[in-house]
């Protein structure tokens, strides 16, 4: 049997980046890729520049050579929506990513962008970003004939267990990679996904977007549990469904997050709180102001209901919580907020702003 496949955010740290790679020995999982993007680059990308860890063209090359000569690739991204006017930018970023950084494939929302890409640069590999919002197979249908190399899940496929099998069996034998994404925050179903990326591909700060979903987390706490994430513990669940590529997000988080979150994964075990594994926007902090007991999960995502019905999955995510919260697995700190239990229900009620 192959080993699963793992594709880790690159911050930039070559110290980081060889630390990793001694957590691999003797593992029955492989880190095989790396992805992220210059923060001073002139494109847009999935994350605000501001918080992102910073390097040079001539540092970023160096990190590159070594990947090589570990054999893990590089997936470079260009994964917001793009205005396509901007031509000169583009040529020229694109020059330096494929034929200087060297970039082993470009990672991409935008099927205009592709179709650009694909024209110019006819045997360069690229990858479907999450941001493209691949969800059935109907959604992956335009760019079969681009010849993708990778599609990346939106993060909903994760518990969209119908649609998942269908994905997975349709893209057997097409020669394209399949990923999900492992610890993902995001609300899901989230009603602001598109401006929220529309926003970032325009340069504007996405600071009220994080504020406004992580606002609705704690008024609503079982939407805490029906984000989309997959435990270090529930890789096997997925595995056993056909999923053998799995990624971490969470480029901008603080150095030293990575490698807690990386070993974690590799080891199939996490004994500390859920929300410190969450590629969530770190100016939040909201590891240390949320608490779920990771290991108290044990068995959540086997039940998780398989029929997609929302009110089937927010019935059960908030027996769940509840649960948790009786059983003091869950709790909610440095925040102006009060709790009760309300016929066995838990409510907060939030005395002013949280964020």
């Amino acid at each position: 049997m192959s080993k699963s496949k793992l594709t880790i955010p690159c911050q930039w740290d070559i110290n980081v980046i060889k630390k990793i790679l001694t957590f691999t020995a003797k593992k029955d999982i492989e880190i095989v890729e790396m992805y992220g993007a210059l923060s001073n680059g002139k494109l847009p990308q999935g994350r605000e520049k501001s918080i992102a860890h910073h390097t040079t063209r001539e540092e970023a090359r160096k990190i590159k050579l070594f990947l090589e000569s570990q054999k893990i690739q590089f997936a470079y991204l260009i994964n917001t929506p793009i205005n396509m006017q901007m031509y000169d930018e583009l040529e020229e970023e694109l020059e330096w990513i494929i034929n200087v950084f060297k970039a082993d494939s470009l990672t991409i929302s935008s099927l205009e962008l592709f179709r650009f890409i694909r024209k110019k640069y006819p045997t360069v590999r690229i990858n479907v970003s999450t941001i493209a919002g691949i969800k059935t197979v109907a959604d992956i249908e335009p760019y079969i004939s681009l010849k993708p190399s990778k599609i990346i899940a939106h993060h909903d496929l994760n518990r969209n267990f119908v649609e998942l099998t269908n994905v997975i069996t349709f893209l057997k034998g097409k020669n394209i990679d399949f990923e999900i994404m492992l610890n993902e925050s995001c609300l899901r179903r989230c009603p602001f996904r598109e401006q929220h990326y529309d926003a970032l591909g325009k340069g504007i700060t996405d600071r009220s977007f994080h504020m406004k979903c992580n606002t609705i987390k704690i008024q609503k706490p079982y939407q805490l549990l029906m984000a989309n994430f997959v435990r270090p513990e529930d890789l096997v669940m997925y595995e056993n469904i056909g999923v053998k590529l799995f990624k971490i997000t969470g480029r901008s988080k603080p150095i030293g997050w990575l490698e807690e979150v990386v070993f974690a994964y590799l080891n199939r075990q996490y004994n500390g709180n859920l929300f410190r594994l969450l590629g969530t926007d770190p100016i939040l902090e909201v590891e240390n102001k949320i608490y779920i007991a990771n290991s108290a999960l044990n068995g959540f995502l086997e039940t998780y209901p398989k029929s997609g019905n929302i009110s089937e999955e927010k019935n059960y995510c908030e027996q769940w919580i509840n649960k948790l919260y009786l059983n003091k697995k869950f709790r909610v700190e440095n925040l102006h907020v009060q709790s009760y239990l309300d016929k066995n229900n838990l409510r907060f009620l939030i005395e002013d702003s949280i964020y």
